[in-house]
């Protein structure tokens, strides 16, 4: 569409954004630098550009966790994981 006049966008889709991934390192033993901060966010996706090119993917964001560390839902307190295996990993 681009010779017709007023015609459709043409950039393209932004990349997708990282995701947030826990992941048990047996080397931690306490989550006491979990204590100040409680918000954790991946880098997003960038946007797309002109003749549809593809924004780049956003990185993923690994929070290293110790073993036997539950992770739960925010809103529902609904179990999500229970981390109890060396090197295990949830996307939550």
């Amino acid at each position: 569409e681009k010779y017709v006049p007023r015609g459709g966008p043409d950039g393209g889709d932004a990349g997708r954004g990282g995701n947030v991934i826990f992941e048990v390192d047996t080397e931690i033993r306490t989550l006491l630098d979990f204590r100040y901060k409680k918000k954790y966010t991946a880098i997003r996706g960038e946007d797309g550009g002109t003749n549809n090119c593809h924004g780049a993917d956003g990185k993923d964001l690994v929070i290293k966790v110790p073993q036997g560390t539950m992770i739960k839902d925010g809103e529902t307190n609904e179990l999500i994981a229970d981390l109890t295996k060396k090197g295990q990993r949830v996307v939550a």
